[in-house]
């Protein structure tokens, strides 16, 4: 059995008219949904698809898979991930990674990556070792403090 919200039968979260991604607080009236669906409408009459929404859900949809250790640093093939994600739009503190930290080793380049996102302005170093790289997350490699 599923269930279905009232956003989700008129793609409330898809709407310009909504006010966020969720589909929250119409902007032709907070009940507007909830008078569609009393009046046995299929459809919102003023339904108007918002691209920017969708492309933001989206993005926080791949950024949500991924997670750090238990002490708040990203490793490995998670740390790769969110990487990615804070290079692709430029705006480091979105997807919910303001703040974070991580390290990988880049098969590639055979260099150990740390990024530190602690001051959403996203930091990148290579590094020879593993150790070198944590210690470098730790702030002890002379790194300019904001």
């Amino acid at each position: 059995m599923k269930i279905a919200c009232i956003q989700d039968i008129y793609k409330c979260d898809t709407c310009k008219s909504a006010l966020d991604e969720h589909g929250r607080s119409c902007r032709h009236g907070m009940l507007f949904p909830l008078l569609l669906l009393m009046g046995n409408f299929k459809r919102c009459m003023n339904y108007e698809f918002d691209a920017e929404k969708v492309k933001l859900q989206l993005q926080k949809k791949e950024a949500s898979k991924y997670s750090p250790d238990k002490d708040g640093i990203y490793r490995g093939k998670n740390a790769e991930g969110v990487l990615s994600c804070l290079l692709k739009n430029g705006d480091y503190s979105i997807y919910g990674y303001g703040g974070t930290k991580g390290r990988f080793f880049d098969r590639e380049a055979e260099k150990w990556v740390a990024f530190d996102n602690s001051t959403n302005d996203c930091w990148v170093e290579e590094f020879n070792s593993e150790a070198e790289a944590a210690e470098w997350l730790n702030e002890k490699y002379g790194r300019y403090k904001i």
